[in-house]
């Protein structure tokens, strides 16, 4: 009797360890989750900023020479990830 008692007190125990274990891996992956989405709303803001200075760079009538030469830039640039 005290042997099963053991047992049973051993199986309880590893089935709170196992729950502690997959607990502790959902709070790392809404931990990785959280960071993830942090980054991609850096990564838009960053996109956001870009697109705004580069198109109140296109609008400015004094820039042209540096807009001409940000646009020839930007189109090597492109032309050189999508080729």
């Amino acid at each position: 009797m005290a042997t099963l008692t053991t047992l049973l007190a051993g199986l309880l125990a590893a089935l709170l360890l196992l729950a502690a274990l997959l607990a502790a891996t959902a709070l790392l992956l809404a931990g990785l989750l959280a960071a993830l989405l942090l980054l991609a709303t850096l990564v838009l803001i960053l996109i956001g900023i870009l697109v705004h200075l580069f198109s109140s760079l296109m609008r400015s009538n004094r820039n042209q020479r540096a807009a001409a030469s940000f646009r020839s830039v930007w189109n090597c640039t492109v032309r050189a990830h999508t080729d």
